[in-house]
C-alpha cells in the first residue's frame, strides 16, 4: 500500500519543509497541490521551479502521487495544470468540477462537458490521468453524476478521484458504487466524516466503515495509492498527517 497526502493541508508551510515532515512520518508519496504558495502555476511558470520542486521531492524520498488543483474546469489553468504534471513526471492531475451557478445547472453542465472534452485531449498530448473528484455542492457532486460525465465525455484519459468522505455524504451507498465504477477508479482521497458534515477528520474519528472500505477496495484489485486530504489543520499540519496514517495502519492491520 502506498500513502500519500495532499500538501493543502500544509499551506502555512514552506514545501521543502512539508516534504521532509511527510517522509518522517512515513508516507511514501505526496500529492503537490497547486494551491500551496510555493507550487502555484504562475511560479512553476519558470522551469527551474519544477526542477527545483522535484528534486525537493527526490531528496525528501517521496513519489509524486498527483498534481492537483481544485479551481474547477478552466481551460487555461488547468491545461498549465497538465503540463506541470507532465513536467514533473506524474502519472495524474487531480480536478474538481465547477460552482453551480445561479442560473442553474443544466446550460453550465454542457458548457463543462465540452471543456473537458478538450482538457482530456490536453492529458492524452501529455499522458497523464485526468481524476475527477465529485465535491457536495458543486457541478460534479456525486458518483452518479461522474458516471453521466465519463460517458458523455468519452476519453479514456478521464478518470475517477473518489474521495471517500465526499461519497459517504453524497452517495448513500458510496460502496456500491465503488464497484460500479471500478473501471474508472484511479485515485483515491482519504478521511473521515462524522454526522453528513463535509469537515475531513482523521480516519476513525467519524462515521465511516473502514473495515468494509477495504474489503471492497481489495475486492475491485484496487491498486492506486491512498491519499488522505485534510484541510482545516494548517496550525499543527504535521500532528494531523501523523495521527492519519497511525490510524490508517491500525484500522487496515498494516505496519
Amino acid at each position: 500500500m502506498q500513502f500519500g497526502f495532499r500538501t493543502h493541508g500544509f499551506i502555512k508551510w514552506g514545501m521543502d519543509r512539508t516534504l521532509v515532515a511527510l517522509a518522517q512520518i512515513g508516507y511514501d508519496g505526496v500529492e503537490i497541490c497547486l494551491e500551496h504558495p510555493d507550487s502555484n502555476p504562475i511560479r512553476l511558470g519558470d522551469a527551474d521551479e519544477i526542477e527545483a520542486l522535484r528534486k525537493l521531492v527526490s531528496d525528501a524520498g517521496l513519489e509524486i502521487t498527483a498534481v492537483s488543483y481544485h479551481i474547477g474546469t478552466a481551460i487555461e489553468t488547468i491545461s498549465r495544470t497538465i503540463e506541470i504534471a507532465g513536467e514533473l513526471d506524474a502519472d495524474v492531475v487531480v480536478i474538481n468540477g465547477d460552482p453551480i451557478p445561479a442560473a442553474g445547472k443544466e446550460a453550465e453542465w454542457l458548457r463543462m462537458v465540452e471543456r473537458l472534452r478538450k482538457l482530456a485531449e490536453r492529458a492524452e498530448l501529455w499522458r497523464v490521468t485526468l481524476a475527477m473528484e465529485p465535491e457536495p455542492g458543486f457541478m460534479l457532486a456525486s458518483s452518479a453524476d461522474f458516471a453521466q460525465l465519463v460517458e458523455e465525455v468519452d476519453s479514456p484519459v478521464l478518470k475517477l478521484n473518489m474521495d471517500i468522505g465526499h461519497a459517504h455524504i453524497t452517495d448513500g451507498g458510496y460502496l456500491a458504487w465503488m464497484r460500479q465504477l471500478s473501471e474508472h477508479l484511479t485515485y483515491l482521497h482519504i478521511e473521515d466524516i462524522k454526522d453528513g458534515v463535509h469537515a475531513h477528520l482523521v480516519s476513525g474519528q467519524g462515521d465511516l466503515d473502514f473495515g468494509a472500505l477495504k474489503a471492497t477496495l481489495d475486492e475491485i484489485g484496487y491498486d492506486g495509492p491512498y491519499v488522505v486530504d485534510l484541510f482545516a489543520i494548517q496550525d499543527a499540519p504535521d500532528r494531523f498527517a501523523r495521527e492519519s496514517l497511525l490510524a490508517l495502519r491500525r484500522l487496515w492491520g498494516v505496519g
